[in-house]
């Protein structure tokens, strides 16, 4: 059972964490906010009130970032709408969530197995869980990082607190994952899945060793952007800090993690940017396309067991191989109730006839696709996908060749979580916020908001002498 210091820790938060409104700037604040909320908080854990959603390590930080900004940044959300743009992809979860409840009344009976009916109620908290825990991270991003300089900042925050947080790893490594239960008093996740061959899988404050190693991908990549984009840490190279944070990722133990980090290399260092972007773009719009496809057997689960075989050995592709077995079972329940999927409740699930689940769910699509249906479906992953896209619509106005680099990469990391949300469910605030930053920054490209903070290092000239970026890419492809 979780002590008194986790239950302090979980409560106390979101006071606590306004505080930074008051010795930082609030895009710093929220920053802070919401990624040390996701790696020191306990996990696993939650208290329930009548209509809210429950406080957790998600929801608190996003109270704390949110009312923070109400309260002490209020300036800072002048001029920006809330539910346009992708805030309209909002607006249509809540209509499909809304659609779900109605069409879900009916009990489910599966022999002794009864699942109740969807309610109004459990749709006023649904939509008060979503608007506080999806959108207002994106929506913080979106409006406080209006440039490539503070999102460039916030990047830096993430690699910081990645490298911070390779000290509890390394010991976890060596120790076996004790942290939680020394701090919190409780083990938040299950000891076999920790365990990998002869070592350890690190969780340190999360519920499982997917998303820490999934945060140090990100921070990895993150590192690998800055440093290409010529940035440095305190005077150290970023190239030595995206190296040793590579290695560290390796020894997370997380194929698909490592393999994240791992594939933006030669993207970034061997290929133009603007290819990159349009790369990673129809990559963005296969996600949004992925239910469509998958229920008309349009992707090759074959040939991708078969190319993960040869990469990462039977160990990991089993792994892989029992999420495609599952979603064969989820794909033709979902297509039952196609338009607004089952609800919770265990709804979603496939049962025999003693009442006995059938699957195992990991991937954060295909339990989107079941408990929402296709118009939750396009909600969700249109309000991941639009930074995406419009990155890339607006990257041509990038001149400066750091930006471009750096927004290559960043463009890799949002195609890279999309593509883990098909076979995992590794969603946190602090990726609402990146994501929802990357589209703020993107609205200034050309703009002229971002000149001056994010051009190129002294001496590089590339903004006056060279033709302009559209046609530098140009001559290097036809090259």
């Amino acid at each position: 059972m979780p002590n008194l210091l986790a239950e302090l820790a979980l409560t106390t938060y979101p006071i606590v964490g306004m505080a930074a409104f008051a010795v930082a700037k609030p895009p710093t604040a929220v920053a802070l906010i919401l990624v040390v909320g996701q790696l020191v908080l306990p996990s696993n854990i939650s208290y329930d009130f009548p209509l809210l959603p429950p406080l957790d390590k998600n929801s608190g930080p996003c109270f704390a970032a949110f009312l923070g900004t109400l309260l002490f940044a209020r300036s800072h959300l002048r001029g920006v709408s809330a539910f346009k743009g992708s805030g309209t992809f909002m607006v249509l979860i809540l209509l499909g969530s809304l659609g779900t409840r109605l069409t879900n009344r009916d009990p489910l009976v599966y022999g002794p197995m009864v699942l109740p009916g969807e309610s109004i109620y459990s749709f006023v908290s649904d939509a008060i869980r979503g608007v506080l825990t999806t959108w207002a991270p994106f929506f913080l991003g979106r409006s406080l990082l209006k440039s490539p300089t503070e999102y460039r900042a916030f990047w830096k925050l993430i690699v910081v607190a990645g490298l911070i947080y390779t000290l509890p790893i390394l010991i976890e490594l060596r120790m076996s994952p004790q942290i939680n239960s020394w701090v919190y008093g409780y083990f938040p996740s299950d000891w076999g899945q920790a365990v990998r061959g002869s070592g350890y899988r690190p969780l340190v404050f999360f519920n499982h060793g997917l998303p820490l190693a999934f945060f140090m991908s990100v921070a990895t990549m993150g590192a690998l952007g800055l440093a290409r984009a010529g940035e440095t840490l305190h005077g150290l190279s970023m190239w030595v800090v995206w190296a040793y944070l590579l290695v560290i990722l390796l020894l997370c133990r997380s194929s698909g993690a490592a393999a994240y980090a791992v594939a933006s290399i030669p993207l970034v260092l061997l290929l133009q940017p603007r290819t990159v972007i349009r790369a990673m773009w129809i990559v963005g719009v296969l996600i949004c396309v992925y239910p469509v496809l998958r229920i008309n057997g349009l992707i090759p689960v074959d040939s991708i067991l078969h190319a993960a075989l040869d990469l990462f050995g039977p160990q990991r592709t089993e792994s892989l191989a029992f999420r495609f077995t599952n979603e064969n079972l989820m794909i033709p329940h979902s297509q039952q109730r196609l338009l607004f999927g089952w609800g919770g409740y265990g709804r979603n699930f496939v049962f025999n006839d003693e009442g006995i689940v059938q699957v195992v769910v990991d991937g954060f699509a295909i339990l989107v696709l079941t408990t929402r249906g296709l118009v939750g479906y396009v909600g969700v992953f249109g309000l991941l996908s639009t930074p995406l896209f419009y990155c890339a619509r607006r990257f041509k106005r990038l001149v400066d060749r750091t930006d471009r680099v750096f927004f290559a990469q960043v463009s890799i990391f949002a195609a890279c979580l999309l593509v883990d949300l098909t076979i995992n469910a590794v969603l946190s605030p602090y990726l609402y916020m990146l994501l929802g930053g990357l589209e703020g920054a993107a609205t200034s490209f050309g703009s002229g908001a971002e000149e001056g903070g994010s051009g190129a290092e002294e001496g590089e000239g590339i903004l006056e002498e060279e033709p302009p970026a559209d046609d530098r890419d140009a001559h290097h492809d036809r090259a």
